[in-house]
């Protein structure tokens, strides 16, 4: 998942893009027009617990004209949780008028609405509490 924001993810963050893959060996993401910023990288993964590999390893490149440079692995200043709370309120915030809108008002919430969708391709299922 890429996140978008200037030095640090305790601001808001703008959700880039995302996806959930399934590939034996190698998976990517591929984003045209990536503009010159400072960008996150939030890779979550479970290990397939059959792998015949005692230490498995993970690859982040970068292909392309530009120069990319990869400062340092974040993952034990940033709590997880955060980072996919803020990143999820982005995208909603992006895709809010794609989702469908469910009035609560005859659940016993009145003033509440609920908006889904099934177009979440990181393999996540959140909820956006927005009063």
């Amino acid at each position: 998942m890429y996140i978008k924001n200037g030095n640090s993810l305790n601001q808001e963050v703008e959700f880039v893009k995302g996806g959930k893959f399934f590939k034996e060996r190698d998976s990517y993401i591929e984003i045209e027009d990536l503009q010159v910023w400072n960008y996150y990288i939030f890779i979550d993964f479970d290990i397939n617990q059959q792998s015949y590999v005692e230490k498995p390893s993970i690859f982040v490149n970068s292909y392309g004209l530009g120069l990319t440079v990869f400062f340092n692995d974040d993952s034990d200043v940033y709590q997880r949780e955060l980072i996919l709370e803020k990143a999820f309120r982005s995208k909603f915030t992006q895709e809010k008028d794609k989702c469908k809108k469910i009035d609560m008002t005859n659940k016993g919430a009145p003033r509440v609405m609920r908006y889904e969708t099934n177009d979440s391709n990181e393999g996540y299922l959140y909820i956006i509490v927005d009063n």
